[in-house]
């Protein structure tokens, strides 16, 4: 591993490198032809950094052994910054950026194809300008969904539907909202609405999107196979068996226009002989949320963590109820939590408090003891071997955490160990009954290192636990993807006020710090 006084000497190096660029071969032409500002580069540097570039150099013919790239629709200023970023990884400071600039610098990283810079812009809008999200969110929704990579921004949006799904649903900028958007609205199965009102909204929205007349009694024949073409692709997302039998029935006639023959038929059959068997065509029932305040804790996760755990068991946890965040002076890891974990390494079918545990769990750090940067998870973590990351959220008190079966370490760049046996968790204070746990399910990202970033669970571009860089230390990060359920009510940042890592050896082990 390169020692960090190395890396800057390096950083130093390549900085020089792009103040003087007497060596460049390539010129990047920004602005439009009558007004265009050109910049010199080096193209090995350029493509090494950036796919786009890459592509771009290796199309583009060499002129006299150099190359021009012209890229009209950029500005200049964002143009320089993502510039001086590809040749020494520096950013200027970005506090006082406003949103829109970092919306216009995170359109130009994607076009640029900076994967680590689109994380860090959408970071720095879900972190620093979520009340500005929230006052244009039918314009940054629309955004957020036009790019696969914009993972984070689009689970904030989500994410703020899901909290007053009625306010957005009724405003009358819904039917703006992005198809994408509807449909992954439409999967939750925690979307506290009854499901005859997902279908109005739903209705409502396809029939925004076309030119039809207002008075439905009007409608032709062919006005109704309009909006049936657009409507068929949310129908797989609507739970009809779980409308009720009188919303059913006073609708059935819009039913019975606007479904598929075979799945009308299906779903009358379910309403009108309700002790036939449709067990293979139900839907599950979505579960309507509790607790509508801060913590916006997750039936879902709850309610599927068992079958997570054991697969034959019957047994289903009831829902997390808030309490008290506990004193700062008490040890995040309580014995009853250490004996679950110890259950889950080790794949019991329920992990329980009271079963003796083969594990012992030895504290390497403490956030309000030796700091909360990143550096100082590396210096005290990395080469450590199996270690637990438990964090408490200032908000709530709710513990959130995981368990890396192999080492950390610090990398400069973006790399990720593959392992099956990595898990996160949530659960209040010591209530280990109602843990959620959530196992890989996506191996070749379970584990992230790089040197920015304090321990990731699964991939960087859309983490399932991020602690972010030293700028922010108390805030972390979640989202759901290489792993089988989100561990958060909200996927996001938020706040903790204590987090700790353990190194984990078995029992007879000597743990060597």
């Amino acid at each position: 591993m390169i020692a960090a006084k190395h890396l800057e000497t390096l950083s130093r190096d390549l900085t020089k490198l792009y103040e003087v660029r007497d060596t460049a071969d390539v010129v990047i032409e920004i602005g439009n032809p009558s007004a265009k500002k050109a910049y010199k580069a080096h193209g090995i540097i350029l493509s090494v950094r950036s796919e786009y570039f890459k592509s771009r150099l290796k199309d583009n013919e060499a002129n006299n052994g150099k190359q021009t790239i012209r890229l009209d629709d950029f500005d200049e200023g964002d143009f320089e910054v993502l510039l001086k970023y590809i040749y020494t990884g520096i950013l200027p400071p970005l506090a006082d950026t406003s949103p829109t600039k970092l919306l216009e610098l995170l359109l130009s990283s994607q076009t640029l194809r900076l994967p680590d810079l689109c994380s860090y812009f959408q970071e720095r809008l879900v972190t620093d300008h979520d009340e500005w999200i929230r006052d244009n969110f039918i314009s940054t929704q629309q955004l957020a969904f036009t790019n696969s990579e914009f993972a984070i921004l689009q689970n904030r949006c989500i994410s703020l539907i899901i909290q007053t799904p009625k306010k957005f649903l009724s405003a009358d900028d819904f039917p703006h909202l992005s198809k994408i958007a509807l449909v992954r609205l439409l999967q939750l199965d925690d979307l506290s609405l009854s499901e005859v009102r997902i279908w109005d909204y739903t209705l409502r929205w396809c029939i925004a999107q076309t030119s039809l007349p207002s008075d439905v009694s009007t409608w032709s024949e062919k006005d109704y196979d309009v909006l049936k073409s657009v409507l068929e692709d949310f129908i797989p997302y609507i739970r009809f068996f779980h409308i009720s039998s009188t919303d059913f029935s006073n609708r059935r006639g819009l039913f019975e226009k606007l479904l598929p023959n075979k799945m009308y038929e299906e779903v009358l059959q379910y309403h009108t002989k309700p002790q036939q068997e449709n067990g293979e065509k139900v839907l599950q029932r979505r579960r309507n949320r509790v607790n509508q305040d801060n913590n916006r804790h997750r039936q879902k996760a709850i309610a599927n963590a068992d079958s997570v755990i054991n697969k034959d068991s019957s047994t289903v946890p009831k829902v997390l109820s808030p309490v008290a965040p506990p004193s700062l002076d008490a040890t995040l890891l309580t014995p009853s939590l250490s004996a679950w974990i110890s259950g889950c390494i080790d794949h019991w079918k329920i992990p329980s408090s009271s079963l003796s545990q083969a594990y012992s769990f030895s504290l390497l750090l403490r956030g309000s003891r030796e700091g909360f940067s990143t550096d100082v998870f590396h210096s005290v973590c990395d080469n450590k071997g199996p270690t637990v990351v438990i964090s408490q959220v200032s908000e709530t008190g709710e513990l959130v955490g995981g368990y890396n079966p192999i080492d950390w370490l610090s990398t400069p760049v973006i790399t990720y160990a593959i392992t099956q046996e990595a898990f996160l968790f949530s659960l209040q204070r010591d209530n280990v009954k109602n843990a959620i746990l959530s196992r890989v399910k996506a191996k070749a990202t379970a584990i992230c290192y790089n040197s920015a970033r304090g321990p990731v669970f699964g991939n960087y571009n859309a983490p399932d636990l991020m602690m972010q860089s030293n700028q922010y230390p108390k805030r972390w990060f979640c989202s759901q993807g290489s792993y089988s359920l989100p561990i958060r009510g909200e996927c996001g940042a938020f706040s903790v006020n204590e987090y700790e890592v353990y190194r984990v050896f078995k029992h007879g082990e000597k743990s060597e710090i």
